[in-house]
């Protein structure tokens, strides 16, 4: 419980910082021009610049000197280079561009060369008012050399508000009075000139001035020579920012399970936005090269599980869902055993006599055997067969109707006849049966 409120507590002081500290507070005056120092000159020899009267601590020293080669390497001990410098103006001059911020104990300082050729100018203009931690200047630009009047130096990119423009331009003649700086944004400049007739003759100017309160781009910078071209001319531009009060910007994302925190956590970065590491002054959002701290507020160890809550209710069945389709057809079963048969029928009910037929079986034997015992006429074979056909019928009949009947008795009168006859015939008895026999 102890852990949750003191991240509890933390959390809600960053977030009112970040609320309270949200707007950037301007200085109450931009930087501004202090002081110039003379021109130092020399045909070759190292130059010493004299320091302006009245300067103070936290002034930002610039000075600017060009050498008539480019033979030289040059350095002031304590003074920084600008990042663009040294430029050549092709195998002419080489133009150089030094700053420092002011301790009490600074002297006149030594514009060192590496050669004793070449003839050499050196000027120093001083400012107050600058950004007091870091680098005061945006960025350097992109410096230019050339030979035309008027001189078209570089453009600026982005800017805080209230930033001090300079236009630090050095030339290789003494053939103007005076020069007129210009821009779109900032209008209107203060121009410092600065001559030497040491060696070839040299010139040396800075001229400034204050961006509107609006950040973003300015330039471009033109320098008019009052009479011509100084024989070819360098230039520089810098933005000089005022002190700001930055806003302060803590960022929380969560922090996975690692070295920092074994069980995770919260990264809490916090910085000043004020465009340290490349970063985008006033952006109002936290970059990397912004960040100045970064703390942890770690998750404890998991507890012991809790016991377990009573099941709630159930819920209403949800409705029912639409049909599946339909799947395919099985393949069919085996046949199964055959089953008991049945118990019979009872016999149904007997049906009508029939009407009598016209021709009766006994009249149909009768027929046959009269036409046997007639076709006997004309050979004895046909009684024998009319004989065998009684008997025959009798047979039938006693086996269908009662022996008694009249049929039977017909039927066994006359097969007793034909067997006569027949037997008559074979013997040779004549009977006058057969008229084509003829009478001997």
């Amino acid at each position: 419980m102890t852990m949750r409120i003191w991240l509890w507590t933390l959390l809600i002081l960053f977030i009112l910082g970040n609320t309270f500290l949200s707007n950037p507070v301007l200085a109450n005056e931009s930087p501004y021009f202090f002081a110039i120092s003379s021109i130092s000159a020399s045909t070759g020899a190292d130059v010493t610049v004299t320091l302006p009267t009245g300067w103070e601590p936290e002034d930002i020293f610039l000075v600017l000197g060009v050498v008539r080669d480019i033979d030289d390497s040059v350095t002031m001990s304590g003074y920084t280079p600008l990042s663009s410098s040294p430029i050549d103006l092709g195998t002419t001059a080489r133009f150089w561009a030094f700053w420092r911020r002011a301790v009490a104990t600074d002297g006149n300082p030594l514009f060192n060369k590496n050669t004793a050729t070449g003839d050499t100018y050196v000027q120093m203009a001083v400012y107050r008012g600058a950004k007091l931690i870091g680098v005061p200047f945006v960025d350097d630009g992109i410096p230019v050399t050339g030979f035309t009047d008027p001189a078209s130096c570089s453009s600026k990119g982005s800017i805080v508000p209230d930033t001090l423009m300079i236009v630090a331009l050095a030339g290789l003649d003494d053939n103007n009075g005076g020069i007129t700086t210009t821009a779109i944004t900032p209008l209107n400049f203060v121009e410092h000139y600065s001559e030497s007739t040491t060696g070839a003759d040299g010139m040396i100017s800075f001229s400034e001035s204050i961006r509107a309160s609006v950040s973003g781009f300015t330039g471009p910078f033109s320098v008019n020579f009052d009479v011509a071209n100084p024989l070819g001319w360098g230039c520089f531009i810098l933005g000089l920012q005022p002190e700001i009060n930055f806003p302060f910007l803590s960022v929380l994302n969560a922090e996975a399970p690692g070295s920092n925190c074994t069980y995770g956590g919260i990264r809490i970065d916090v910085g000043f936005d004020n465009g340290d590491g490349g970063g985008n002054p006033l952006s109002g959002i936290l970059e990397s090269g912004e960040i100045d701290d970064t703390a942890y507020v770690c998750n404890g160890s998991p507890g012991t599980n809790g016991t377990n809550g009573t099941n709630g209710t159930n819920g209403t069945n949800g409705t029912n869902g639409t049909n599946g389709t339909n799947g395919t057809n099985g393949t069919n079963g085996t046949n199964g055993t055959d089953g008991a048969n049945g118990t019979n029928g009872t016999n149904g009910t007997n049906g009508t006599n029939g009407i009598d037929g016209i021709v009766s079986l006994p009249v149909i034997a009768f027929v046959i055997i009269a036409f046997l015992f007639i076709a006997g006429i004309f050979h004895p074979i046909f009684w024998f067969l009319s004989a065998f056909a009684s008997f025959i019928s009798i047979e039938i009949y006693e086996a269908e109707f009662p022996p008694t009947t009249l049929w039977a008795f017909v039927f066994l009168v006359f097969g007793i006849m034909l067997i006569v006859v027949t037997m008559a015939r074979i013997s040779g008895v004549k009977l006058g049966l057969n008229p084509r026999r003829k009478r001997t």
